[in-house]
């Protein structure tokens, strides 16, 4: 099971995350109790997000999909390439 940094918290306020182990398996440690947000990333993977998490919580399961890529080129109205653009992609609906 490949490692993922867990990054936690309320929308904005984010604490230290934690690292799953190999097993997935991960702990966080809250400063307060209260309810959470969670979020789970790794590089080549779609994160995942929990919210509702109250502190106390013993078993929850995050799940990352496999990510995905656009690849495309940018050019003038002439088809010249241009370099140094940025491109974006707007999620409408990821599964």
């Amino acid at each position: 099971m490949p490692k993922v940094e867990m990054p936690y918290g309320r929308l904005q306020n984010f604490w230290n995350p934690a690292t799953s182990e190999e097993n997935g398996a991960f702990t966080i440690f809250l400063p307060a109790e209260g309810e959470c947000v969670l979020i789970a990333r790794k590089p080549g993977y779609g994160p995942a997000y929990l919210a509702g998490v109250q502190s106390g919580t013993a078993s929850i399961e995050l799940m990352l999909r496999a990510g995905g890529a656009i690849a495309g080129r940018v050019t003038d109205k002439n088809g010249t390439p241009l370099s140094g653009v940025t491109v974006l992609a707007w999620a409408r609906r990821l599964r």
